[in-house]
């Protein structure tokens, strides 16, 4: 890397290099000042364009530079300027040198004198000088003003053509102070007129700048006591907001009452200040930014020699500087290195581009890596800053292994995670591991701890032809130590030649293994592995390796708990669509259930009703064929004693039909009692059905049941118009009372009778021969086991569709025409006997022959 030649080190800096004599002396002035314009052209604009005259002078007082405004005002050209001094344009009665020596002991100076410029021509002037703006560089700021004429008119015209405040300034004996005049100016630095400030300056006095209060007032208040010259640079809060800078200066005098007046004047420097601001802070930036360089910096030439150095903390020499300075890079450096600088070299010269380059040296640390960047300084020389960029490059490469090891697990887990079953889980992940690990065996086991005693149980594999299969069981203590360490979530890898477990190492060295890993699995209370091996042990476990088993191990054991998240959704799933479906059956049976129990009641009130009424008339009965039997034999004894009838009798017995009467009428009382006993029969069975008085729990004769409702469907069992008779044979077993709900067993019998009937009926009407087509319901009870009894019904009806047998207990399913069925009674009779008495009920049906419906019910 090259410096300018202006710009070198100094002879005490720890990081110049011994032996360059010429570099150690300090720099010239004008070298300072041209390599600070060179590196702040925004300095160059503002100096050539100021109104004001600007002069840059050497410790000496030589000028170094002027800008136009200051070439007018001394009468000479830049060029000009150069030769001749700031003593030489000064009148001889003012005391340049003592002024100059006061200047450059203080760093700041100003005031107004009279200069004579190269015309002879006299100007009055108002300076500011700035001390040391660069190393031994002075900065002069010169303003031509007219100096003041005793006619207030004629000092308020010119006035007003000169920015900033021409002022009279009075502090009066009360302590307060006021503006007696003051040029419109006033308006320019304070937003306050004139005329505001004549009698009271505290609308002046309340814009300072809180900081400067202080230091006003004190300035303000030694020039009044010890009358001399008032010189002061402040601040002023500008009412529209911005912040101004200011110098004031003034001369004061003692009135005769005690009245101090100052007479001076006031002008805005705050583009000064912003100047002067601006090149101290690149100055700054500019040293700073050299210091705190960490890189090493070279100087070369087009002939590739090394011509000054910088070290670096952080980027450490090879070789000492005397070593390779005057050398060139082909004698110091390696020849792909020097190749590749020279080129370098070449490009940036022959362009005027930056160049950039890495390149790698051995050092006595290991090989590192640099970065080089080369920048032309000169017509034919070049500055080369050199970084260290070993760690970058580090780390660059551990970037890239946890990138590719990012997408490396991205790829795995996608294959992980492409299924929520548990074994397709595990395969995927086994599969992953032995395709993309570079591993000859992978296996993944469970340890089961429901069994006894616990083991290992090898359950997916994949593996090198040339190996035996490893799966199946394990007992823990086949290899103790590998299992503690996995029950302990202990990852457990070793080069097999070297390990101590005797176990392990007899087994993998049957079975063909040079390095052994394993990874545990915990999830919840379920532990497992994955067992890793290679058959050559010249690719040991590298730690990437290791972290990506250890992720991948990671994303398994959250894919196989997802599973079994997903495993109890669906299980809790089911239970809710069971629950859902009991909640449905329970409903509709409970709606059935209270029908059944209105209809109870209802068929209750009206068999009680009718049964009153019957049992009277046929309770009377009996008494009216006593009598009549009697009026009977009275009639035939009258007939015996009196053989002859009166005519009247005799005709009205013929009218009445007498012999007729006397031989039809006790048939006709043995008719009524046969239909008051018909009567009685149905209503008993009536009540029988409804069962209002068994809601209980109770033991009954099922037959009677059967038999009650049987009576009630009697109506349907008979001839209706062109139908046939259907018959019913009864082949009731020896049952035992059995404990049921019983009013809930008639509707159960009661519906399947009634669905026998409709499907016999069904048939009657399509048969073709349905007179040789006769109707039957076959009805068997019997004992089947210990306290389990059955109740068959069996009809030669249409029978059942075989597509729908299966859904023939499903609520609302019926296979009856629309509006005859509503496709809840199988539905209700199929919960009555499973879960209102933890019985069966099942069928069997051929289509066309018949069906065959069995209740099984347990005795208690």
């Amino acid at each position: 890397m090259l410096f300018p030649r202006q710009v070198c080190f100094q002879t005490d800096s720890p990081h110049c290099p011994s032996g360059v004599e010429s570099q150690a002396n300090a720099p010239l002035p004008s070298a300072h000042l041209a390599d600070f314009e060179r590196h702040n052209p925004t300095f160059q604009a503002l100096f050539k364009t100021i109104a004001d005259g600007l002069l840059i002078v050497d410790q000496e007082g030589f000028s170094l530079a002027a800008n136009p405004t200051a070439c007018e005002l001394l009468g000479l050209t830049e060029q000009d300027l150069i030769t001749h001094k700031l003593a030489d344009f000064i009148p001889p009665e003012f005391n340049f040198a003592q002024a100059w020596h006061d200047f450059l002991s203080t760093g700041q100076a100003s005031g107004n004198f009279k200069l004579i410029n190269s015309k002879g021509e006299q100007k009055a002037v108002e300076y500011t000088a700035t001390a040391h703006f660069l190393p031994q560089v002075h900065l002069l700021t010169l303003r031509e003003f007219t100096p003041r004429d005793d006619s207030g008119d004629l000092l308020r015209k010119i006035a007003r053509h000169i920015p900033g405040v021409i002022y009279q300034f009075d502090q009066y004996p009360d302590g307060h102070f006021a503006f007696p005049f003051a040029s419109e100016g006033m308006w320019d630095i304070y937003g306050v007129s004139p005329e505001a400030v004549r009698e009271d300056a505290t609308p002046v006095l309340q814009l300072l700048h809180p900081d400067d209060v202080v230091q006003v007032s004190a300035s303000i208040q030694e020039s009044a006591e010890t009358l001399e010259e008032w010189h002061c640079e402040y601040r002023i809060c500008h009412p529209d907001g911005r912040i101004l800078w200011v110098v004031g200066h003034a001369t004061p005098q003692r009135g005769h009452d005690g009245t101090i007046t100052w007479f001076g004047y006031i002008r805005d420097i705050t583009a000064a200040k912003g100047i002067e601001s601006a090149l101290r802070e690149s100055e700054a930036r500019t040293r700073a930014l050299l210091e705190g360089i960490p890189d090493m910096m070279i100087r070369c030439d087009r002939q590739r020699v090394f011509l000054d150095f910088k070290p670096s903390s952080q980027v450490a020499s090879l070789m000492r500087p005397e070593e390779f300075l005057g050398k060139t890079v082909h004698d110091i450096l390696p020849p792909p290195v020097a190749q590749q600088t020279g080129e370098a070299i070449e490009r940036a010269l022959d362009t005027q581009e930056i160049q950039e380059f890495e390149y790698e040296l051995p050092t006595p640390a290991g090989v590192c890596s640099y970065e080089a960047r080369l920048v032309v300084c000169g017509e034919d020389e070049v500055f080369c800053i050199i970084r260290d960029i070993t760690e970058r490059k580090e780390a660059e490469c551990q970037l890239q292994a946890v990138l590719s090891r990012s997408q490396l697990l991205n790829q795995i887990s996608t294959e992980i995670r492409n299924s929520l079953d548990l074994d397709t889980i595990l395969k995927n992940a086994v599969n992953a591991i032995f395709g993309e690990l570079n591993v000859d065996i992978c296996v993944f086991g469970w340890y089961r701890h429901d069994l006894e005693p616990p083991c290992w149980e090898i359950v997916q594999e994949q593996r090198h032809p040339d190996l035996g299969s490893w799966l199946g069981m394990y007992q823990m203590s086949d290899f103790p130590q590998l299992y503690r360490q996995l029950l302990n979530k202990e990852i457990y890898y070793a080069d097999i030649s070297q390990s101590e477990d005797q176990i392990l190492k007899a087994f993998c060295e049957d079975a063909g293994i040079a390095l052994y890993f394993a990874l545990p699995v915990h999830m919840g209370n379920r532990q497992g592995a994955f067992e890793i091996g290679r058959i050559n042990n010249d690719c040991l476990w590298q730690e990437h390796e290791v972290k990506l088993l250890e992720s991948i191990g990671n994303q398994v054991a959250i894919a196989i708990y997802q599973a079994q998240l997903y495993q109890e959704s669906q299980a809790k799933t089911q239970e809710l669509e069971k629950a859902y479906h009991e909640l449905q059956q329970t409903q509709i049976q409970l709606i059935q259930a209270e029908k059944m129990s209105s209809l109870g009641q209802l068929v209750a009130g009206v068999a009680h009703e009718i049964n009153n009424p019957v049992n009277f008339i046929y309770g009377n009965l009996t008494h009216t064929s006593d009598y009549i039997h009697d009026l009977f034999e009275l009639i035939q004894l009258y007939q015996s004693v009196y053989p002859e009838y009166h005519p009247q009798i005799e005709e009205f017995m013929e009218e009445i039909q007498l012999d007729f009467v006397i031989n039809d009428f006790p048939k006709t009382i043995e008719s009524m009692k046969n239909g008051a006993l018909r009567i009685r029969d149905i209503v008993k069975s009536l009540r029988t059905f409804s069962r209002v008085d068994e809601a209980e729990y109770k033991t009954v004769n099922l037959h009677d049941n059967l038999d009650s409702t049987l009576t009630i469907l009697q109506n349907r069992l008979h001839h209706q118009g062109h139908l046939h008779y259907i018959e019913v044979f009864k082949n009731y077993g020896n049952l035992p009372n059995i404990t049921c709900y019983s009013g809930l067993l008639n509707q159960v019998f009661m519906n399947l009778l009634v669905n026998a009937l409709d499907s016999i009926e069904e048939r009657q009407k399509k048969s073709l021969s349905a007179d040789h087509y006769v109707g039957n319901i076959t009805i068997k009870t019997q004992p089947i086991a210990p306290d389990w009894v059955s109740i068959t019904i069996k009809d030669n009806g249409m029978g059942i569709p075989l597509e729908v047998q299966q859904k023939m207990f499903n609520p609302f399913f019926s296979t009856k025409p629309v509006g005859k069925g509503t496709g809840m009674g199988l539905a209700i009779s199929y919960q009555i006997v499973t879960q209102n008495h933890q019985g069966h009920l099942h069928f069997s049906s051929t289509p066309g022959v018949g069906s065959e419906f069995v209740i099984e019910l347990p005795v208690v």
